[in-house]
């Protein structure tokens, strides 16, 4: 057996010549920006501070397409019913209306 056991239980990790790049389900593209998503509590903070997590220690991945600008969801190993399935998925609902908006209306960039 040549893979090595990945941080997920069960979950392999790739070879290297077994790995493909992740591609953006709008336009394919393959380089993107990581964000971490998360509920901010409402909180005041000194200027230059972040706000607190809501849930400390709870928040999703996803990954912007620098080409298009659509938000990816990267490939969930385990969706259950839980507390932490269903703040997902409400994160879900709202990445879908995000990316309904920003393909719905033409680049407004100043360059154009």
């Amino acid at each position: 057996m040549n893979e090595i056991t990945g941080p997920i239980h069960g979950q392999a990790t790739p070879r290297e010549d077994q790995r493909f790049p992740f591609k953006c389900k709008s336009c394919n593209g393959e380089w993107m920006i990581s964000h971490r998503t998360t509920i901010m509590a409402d909180f005041q903070v000194l200027m230059g501070q972040d706000l607190p997590e809501f849930n400390p220690g709870v928040a999703f991945i996803m990954y912007e397409c620098i080409a298009c600008g659509y938000y990816n969801e990267p490939p969930i190993a385990y969706t259950g019913e839980s507390v932490l399935g269903k703040l997902h998925a409400e994160m879900v609902k709202v990445v879908k209306d995000a990316n309904k908006r920003r393909t719905a209306k033409p680049c407004s960039c100043p360059t154009k």
